[in-house]
């Protein structure tokens, strides 16, 4: 193999046209011609055994389901979501966010806006806290829990904070368990009538 090697190597680059094809005086084929024979079959055989060495891929078994793993953190992440006439819906923002697991991203110091998705820019909710679990089994209503503090903006309306806290997008609730304090800006007309 190593002789036939060298001979593909050092055949000249403008062969003359008789020494491409066989030798019809002796019936053989010039090295060329079985150079040409034999690259294919070389290559052919060192794909199958590199195949060996190859991991099967999720691609190989149908049920497997693709997985994400990683050990490092995304910095200074920004992720919009949209609605189907193209207009933001929300914006989380965090210094950092790290991958748990296909259902689960924890994120250091969240910033959560809400938008009213209708083109305009104005942020109707703003979800604030130092650490959250996101969980997305429904990516189209998530739901965040954090153990620290939280504070919620809901327009000029209430400012919610408090610590141990759950939040679901879907049904718009955030629940606060501990050290809650509600501030209402807007005056309460006749609230203990």
């Amino acid at each position: 193999m190593e002789n036939e090697q060298w001979k593909m190597n050092n055949l000249p680059d403008n062969p003359p046209t008789a020494a491409v094809g066989p030798d019809l005086a002796s019936g053989r084929d010039c090295p060329r011609a079985a150079a040409r024979r034999i690259a294919p079959i070389a290559f052919s055989l060192f794909i199958i055994h590199c195949s060996f060495f190859i991991p099967s891929s999720p691609a190989a078994d149908p049920a497997a389901k693709p997985s994400i793993s990683t050990s490092a953190p995304v910095k200074n992440f920004r992720l919009p979501a949209f609605n189907e006439q193209g207009y933001r819906t929300s914006l989380l923002t965090g210094s950092e966010g790290r991958y748990i697991g296909p259902e689960q991203i924890d994120v250091t110091n969240l910033d959560l806006a809400i938008y009213p998705g209708d083109g305009t820019m104005r942020v109707e909710t703003r979800l604030t806290a130092p650490t959250a679990s996101f969980f997305l089994k429904n990516t189209a209503a998530p739901r965040a829990s954090g153990k620290e503090s939280v504070r919620l903006v809901h327009e000029n309306e209430i400012d919610a904070s408090g610590e141990d806290w759950a939040y679901d997008h879907g049904q718009k609730k955030l629940w606060i368990n501990k050290n809650v304090r509600l501030v209402f800006p807007a005056p309460l007309q006749d609230i203990l009538k």
